[in-house]
């Protein structure tokens, strides 16, 4: 039985969606660079191809689509962008924000703690969240 629920929890800590290690205790990097690729696949977030100021090459994950569109961000390749986020595998960062240096427009995307904006606040209490009404 001790077996089967440390199988259950393994299971299910390996399931954690990818944003959930994007925490605070992941280090946090800034680029310059611009954008040779946009790209949005199904099953995956929209990410950039990004080629830094330094001349490496970087995959930023951006999130949710449905936010970008949302939010009336539209990033194609040729712009110039600076963006923060945490570093993620191989050359690759989950953006908490960006900047298009051509629009001069700031996109945020994920709060301090790591949290994608589009999720919301979730069930917080109206402690936490004043503008929540209470039960």
């Amino acid at each position: 039985m001790r077996l089967l629920i440390a199988l259950a929890a393994g299971w299910a800590l390996a399931a954690q969606p990818a944003d959930s290690s994007h925490g605070p205790d992941i280090p946090m990097i800034e680029l310059r660079g611009s954008i040779t690729k946009v790209a949005v696949e199904p099953r995956q977030g929209p990410r950039l191809l990004l080629k830094a100021d330094s001349g490496e090459e970087w995959t930023v994950w951006l999130g949710s689509f449905r936010y970008l569109l949302e939010q009336d961000f539209n990033p194609k390749a040729g712009q110039q962008v600076s963006l923060r986020g945490r570093l993620g595998d191989k050359r690759e960062v989950i953006a908490h924000s960006i900047r298009v240096k051509e629009t001069g427009r700031t996109l945020e995307l994920r709060d301090a703690a790591g949290r994608p904006l589009w999720r919301g606040q979730g069930m917080r209490s109206s402690a936490v969240n004043p503008d929540r009404p209470r039960p």
